[in-house]
């Protein structure tokens, strides 16, 4: 039993780690979120349940996480990623937040809304703008899609 807990707990772990990592650009900062996750649970918080949430408040609320990071810490944290992951870091900050959360964290469309401080049709345009950059429609990002999600912010 104690390692089967201590398995799942590694795999929490790993899986908060990535999303961090999709989410600052840089494997230092997404430790770093990471371990402020672990130190905002309370006592009687499930690690599983509640660390994903704390890193993603973390690093939404700032602490230089929303910058983005060097050239050479995005090539590090691509390095580590799988490569159907690598191009997420290459979107924009608000699509690849709101892709990140909703897609790939599956955190519901009112979560992560509240998580952003944006109501649900923002959120599903945000979504549907990512997807349509993603399936490489367009073959780079789409400038006329930021500028229609700008009022976002």
């Amino acid at each position: 039993m104690a390692i089967l807990l201590e398995t799942e707990s590694c795999n929490a772990l790993n899986t908060r780690h990535s999303t961090a990592t999709l989410l600052t650009k840089s494997i230092k900062r997404a430790e770093e979120a990471v371990l402020d996750g672990i130190s905002a649970l309370d006592v009687d918080d499930l690690p599983s349940e509640k660390l994903l949430l704390r890193t993603i408040e973390g690093i939404i609320s700032g602490n230089g996480a929303l910058a983005d990071p060097a050239a050479e810490e995005i090539e590090e944290a691509s390095a580590i990623l799988p490569f159907e992951l690598q191009n997420l870091l290459r979107m924009p900050r608000r699509s690849r937040f709101c892709y990140v959360l909703r897609i790939l964290a599956g955190v519901p469309s009112e979560s992560c809304g509240a998580m952003l401080h944006w109501d649900r049709d923002q959120v599903d345009k945000c979504i549907s703008a990512a997807m349509f950059n993603l399936a490489g429609q367009a073959g780079t990002y789409c400038d006329w899609q930021e500028r229609q999600l700008a009022f976002l912010f």
